[in-house]
């Protein structure tokens, strides 16, 4: 959560790790065609953060975007909790259609 990461040095890394999977995809599938999203998960937006858009316009730009750890988390639980409700309802409508 500490480490404050600025976008030049994200997209560089970025870079860095794209290059070496598709060096590694092309090895391994020489005839496949590619395409590479980056997910970055982060403790906090990149810096400068006052600059969001234009952080957002250069994570675009590599085919990437970042999450948050927080909002990875929150969104992760959300989604569980869907599940478990959605789960209840097919249970509910299996019991009904059981006893037909």
């Amino acid at each position: 959560y500490d480490r404050k990461i600025e976008i030049h040095e994200l997209t560089k890394q970025i870079s860095k790790y794209r290059s070496a999977l598709d060096k590694c995809l092309k090895t391994q599938f020489p005839t496949k065609s590619r395409s590479i999203d980056v997910i970055c998960i982060l403790g906090t937006p990149p810096m400068p953060i006052e600059d969001e858009p234009r952080n957002i316009e250069l994570l675009r730009a590599e085919s990437a975007r970042y999450i948050t750890y927080d909002t990875l988390i929150t969104e992760s639980i959300n989604s569980y909790k869907d599940y478990l409700g959605k789960q209840k309802e097919i249970n509910e409508l299996i019991s009904i259609i059981e006893r037909i």
